[in-house]
Parts: C-alpha cells; structure tokens; sequence
C-alpha cells in the first residue's frame, strides 16, 4: 500500500504535496498546457477580429486571403510556455518557504506549549510533595498518638490480607485452633 493512503482508503492530503516535490515537471506541463489552450482560443478571436477590421478598412466584402503573412505561433507559444513554466517555478518557490515557515512557526509553537506544560506540571507537583509533607509534619508534631495508632491499624490490616507463614502457624498454631 501506498504511503500516501490512509487506512479508510481515502488519500492523505499530504500526496499532492509530495508528488509536487518529487516531480514538479508534471505541474508545469499541465500548466503549460493550460496556457497554451486559453491562449490559443483568444488569438483566434484576435486573428478573426483582425479580419474583420481589415475588411471594413478596404471597405470591401470579399475575403481576406489566408496568405496573409503570420507570426510564428509556436515559437510564441514556446516563450509563453517558458514564461509560464518559470512563473510557476517561482510560485511553487515561494510556496514551498511559506509553509516551511509555518512549519517551523508550528513546530515551535508545539515546544514551546510542551515546555511550558511540563513546567507547570513540575511546579504543581513540587508545591503537592511540600503541602503534603508539611500536613504530614503537622500532624506527627501535633497527634503523635493518633499517628502510631494508624500505623498499627495499617499494619493489622496488611497483616490479615497477607496469608500466615510456616513460622506464624508453629508459634501460633494452638491458640488460633482454640479462638476458632
């Protein structure tokens, strides 16, 4: 599968982009193209609107034979396509260090917005532990009872949900038989 489809098999956006960059020959023929086409539909229109000009100048209806001496359309059609060419090379140019700029503009945003987040998170983090400690200080320096009191509860608690040992069950053996 191409890199340029995505899993719906939709194209990534992305493609014309890089197939632009990989070949922009194919934009400037098209364009080229393009040109020539349009062109050629007014330079009839101008041909036939000269004719007709020459005609009502003479003051004569009869037709104005096709030997009238012609400039040379394809070596015109060849400098416009160059012209053309060259004017899209410089469009696709600046394009190109447009969005290399908003890229980078992008990119740097995005750093910047990690960096400022990783710092607040740092901070909030910091300020937490200190909070926590001084409330902990605090309650040891104030209620050292009600503190040892927890840590005993704790670790009855811990104690119960842990299965008894080989040991525990030889020392304490006949009196839990007795209490059960």
């Amino acid at each position: 599968m191409s890199k340029y489809v995505n899993t719906t098999g939709l194209r990534n956006p992305d493609w014309l982009w890089a197939t632009l960059k990989k070949n922009p020959e194919g934009l400037l023929f098209l364009a080229a193209g393009c040109a020539l086409l349009l062109r050629r539909g007014r330079s009839i229109e101008r041909i036939e609107q000269a004719r007709s000009d020459a005609q009502e100048y003479l003051g004569h209806r009869e037709s104005i034979s096709d030997d009238i001496p012609r400039q040379n359309p394809v070596g015109e059609w060849a400098k416009e396509a160059s012209r053309i060419a060259e004017n899209a090379r410089d469009r696709a140019a600046s394009l190109s260090q447009k969005m290399s700029e908003t890229a980078a503009d992008y990119a740097g945003a995005a750093s910047e917005y990690a960096r400022d987040t990783r710092e607040k998170v740092v901070d909030q983090s910091r300020r937490l532990a200190e909070k926590g400690q001084r409330t902990v200080h605090s309650v040891m320096q104030e209620q050292p009872l009600a503190v040892a009191l927890f840590g005993l509860v704790a670790g009855a608690a811990v104690a119960a949900a842990l299965p008894t040992t080989i040991p525990e069950r030889r020392v304490l053996g006949p009196a839990i038989q007795s209490h059960a």
